[in-house]
């Protein structure tokens, strides 16, 4: 059964209001992390990395600037994605009229840890951009495929749990 109540009206949880700020830093940090470094970047930098994180193919400096402008679309897509009515989206588990409200409440949360953790990424691979383009670095690194593990997959595992607790 797919909720039939309009619960998009619900005002945002303490929790969704605080992971919407840090999302707005995270995109706001990006852009200003990413002007300041710009004029120090070689014309070539780094645009792929493999999956041991070492540069694999390198691009005009220009293309960081499209990493950014990808973070402000994917908040925004996201944010799209959290107004959608509760009958369009997915639940892990039955939903019933007693838990709709509730299971509903649990995929909008998700939807806002998804989009702060994407941010983070986004601004997590331009920061190893720069670094790894002033030599700082030399390259992403082991500690850029855990990040990516843990800022995709504890908030939909953290879900699951949640939402299977709520049935």
């Amino acid at each position: 059964m797919k909720p039939k109540a309009d619960f998009n009206k619900l005002p945002l949880s303490k929790s969704e209001k605080q992971l919407n700020r840090l999302t707005i830093l995270g995109v706001v940090a990006h852009v200003l992390l990413v002007a300041y470094h710009y004029n120090q970047l070689p014309d070539r930098i780094p645009i792929h990395f493999d999956i041991k994180g070492t540069p694999d193919s390198y691009g005009s400096k220009e293309t960081i600037w499209i990493l950014v402008g990808l973070a402000i679309v994917m908040y925004f897509f996201m944010k799209f994605i959290a107004s959608l009515s509760a009958d369009q989206y997915n639940y892990p588990v039955k939903v019933t009229p007693a838990n709709a409200k509730q299971q509903f409440l649990i995929g909008r949360q998700l939807i806002h840890l998804l989009n702060a953790g994407m941010t983070v990424l986004f601004l997590l691979i331009s920061w190893g951009i720069i670094q790894t383009a002033k030599g700082d670095m030399s390259g992403l690194g082991a500690w850029f495929f855990l990040a990516m593990l843990v800022l995709i997959f504890a908030p939909i595992v953290f879900t699951l749990v949640v939402a299977n607790k709520n049935k």
